[in-house]
């Protein structure tokens, strides 16, 4: 699994989980704002840079996770910070491995699974955004305005969102 380090002789380190959909660029900035904390950034499989690595199942990503952790952070325990898709791995990841977590900060996962509505218009949004065309194809299918996202953001989309199957 491809993991982006910055300021690896910083003091603690902090594990960065990126949401679905994005990869983990979407941390690049604020690690860059934390020089006094080791930042680990894995991209998680099917995402970014692990993008031709499989996702198998939640449990072999969080057990994945905590190996990175345990070989690349400092004492083999990390501050973990996970957001949607990232809180859901890093749920698991406390669960079944406690010791690699030296703290966490977890929010937006969908714990109760993912109803039907969410995956048809997480779909509709990886196609868009493998198209390339999220400004025009996101409000089309889903009667919703476009996302206001910063273009560099838009750009990266294609290159960290693997094509649906199905």
């Amino acid at each position: 699994m491809f993991v982006a380090e910055h300021h690896p002789h910083a003091d603690e380190t902090v594990l960065f989980l990126h949401g679905g959909n994005v990869a983990g660029w979407m941390w690049r900035d604020l690690a860059a704002t934390l020089p006094d904390h080791h930042c680990l950034i894995p991209d998680l499989p099917g995402f970014g840079a692990s993008r031709t690595r499989p996702w198998t199942t939640l449990e072999a990503v969080a057990d994945a996770v905590a190996e990175i952790v345990r070989a690349r952070a400092h004492d083999g325990r990390a501050h973990v910070v996970g957001l949607s898709l990232g809180a859901v791995v890093g749920t698991v990841l406390l669960a079944r491995h406690p010791d690699v977590a030296a703290s966490a900060l977890l929010t937006g996962a969908p714990l109760r699974g993912v109803g039907r509505a969410t995956r048809a218009a997480g779909l509709v949004q990886l196609r868009c955004w493998v198209r390339g065309r999220t400004g025009a194809c996101w409000p089309a299918a889903t009667g919703c305005p476009p996302t206001r996202s910063p273009s560099s953001s838009r750009r990266a989309w294609p290159s960290t969102a693997r094509r649906p199957t199905g």
